[in-house]
């Protein structure tokens, strides 16, 4: 990742250019990008030592990343909350949809990697996880983080998206002492 200035429409702020770095290259791809890049900000991380048969056997599954557009098509919808008389769009269901995914993120599979680990058996049976992108395994389960940033276009909807999954969730513990409301945060322009 390098960082290049440019004032022209970004008030600014610095342009980023990143390179994905296929975890099939030899180990020295993050140390050749560094040096092609000297004069970037590039934020590198350490390099742990780990088995190389546990290496090996990972190596085989298939850890290619989806395209965005692949990533997007694949979508779940959510249903649509019982409460929200607007109807959603395709669109906003998958949003709904992933947003939802994020608030409870599951955990790592032998089968399917989440935010990055996937899980893993060593040779003595063991559940290891497995960072894809740091390259090390650890026997402690990760911290997996929750939420995320709606970030779609002006107009396509992201208020109601919100506004969904806020109607999705039922309230919990309706006899508690607590106030029964929703805060949303919003532009006085909005209001208006």
């Amino acid at each position: 990742m390098s960082t290049k200035n440019n004032n022209n429409n970004t008030g600014g702020l610095p342009k980023f250019r990143i390179k994905r770095v296929n975890n099939n290259e030899d180990n020295n791809t993050l140390q050749k990008f560094y040096k092609k890049n000297k004069s970037s900000a590039v934020v590198g991380l350490p390099k742990f030592k780990i088995s190389k048969d546990f290496e090996r056997s990972t190596k085989k599954l298939d850890l290619a990343p989806q395209s965005e557009a692949e990533f997007l098509v694949n979508l779940l919808e959510a249903p649509q909350p019982e409460t929200l008389i607007t109807k959603l769009l395709p669109y906003q269901k998958q949003g709904l949809g992933w947003m939802l995914s994020n608030e409870h993120p599951k955990e790592p599979t032998i089968d399917e990697e989440v935010q990055f680990w996937i899980q893993k058996e060593d040779q003595s049976k063991k559940t290891r996880y497995y960072n894809t992108i740091a390259r090390f395994a650890t026997i402690a389960r990760p911290n997996l983080n929750r939420g995320g940033i709606l970030a779609d276009d002006m107009g396509l909807g992201k208020t109601i998206q919100m506004i969904a999954l806020i109607a999705s969730k039922p309230a919990i513990n309706l006899d508690s002492t607590y106030s029964k409301t929703t805060l949303i945060v919003t532009p006085l322009s909005v209001l208006a």
